[in-house]
């Protein structure tokens, strides 16, 4: 998770490619590990694929969660990491995504936690407005 100087969260948005009427959502940047990569070195290497900006140290591991779901005609199970920067604000350049991100990825946007806590929109994971606030970080 991204958190700019004015504490706003960097979320991407998508819509299911094979449900176009499906509604828009919102997430995190970040992806999968490669076999044998480790969880910060995948971090960094799907930051920067997806939006084109480079990170140093990523920290510790602060959440995980268990989930599952379908999406692009294909059916995932993934046990998620998440780790939580501290980044200036920086406009989004993907670089490398894949075939399937390509199709579906819509936006992005910097997002004020209190809107995110308000929102009528899909965000995923549904817990992170709280989870961020929960997090001590330092000062943007």
């Amino acid at each position: 998770m991204l958190v700019d100087e004015d504490d706003e969260v960097l979320l991407l948005s998508g819509r299911d490619p094979n449900a176009p009427s499906a509604p828009e959502f919102w997430y995190t940047p970040g992806g999968g590990a490669e076999p044998g990569e480790a969880l910060e070195d995948a971090g960094r290497r799907e930051v920067h694929e997806e939006t084109g900006h480079r990170l140093g140290d990523l920290g510790p591991v602060r959440w995980r969660r268990e989930t599952s779901f379908t999406f692009g005609g294909f059916a995932f199970h993934q046990d998620e990491s998440y780790f939580v920067v501290r980044t200036p604000r920086f406009c989004v350049h993907p670089i490398a995504l894949t075939e399937l991100e390509r199709r579906s990825t819509t936006g992005w946007r910097w997002w004020p936690l209190d809107e995110l806590t308000t929102t009528d929109a899909v965000v995923y994971p549904p817990e992170l407005a709280g989870f961020v606030r929960s997090v001590e970080l330092e000062p943007g």
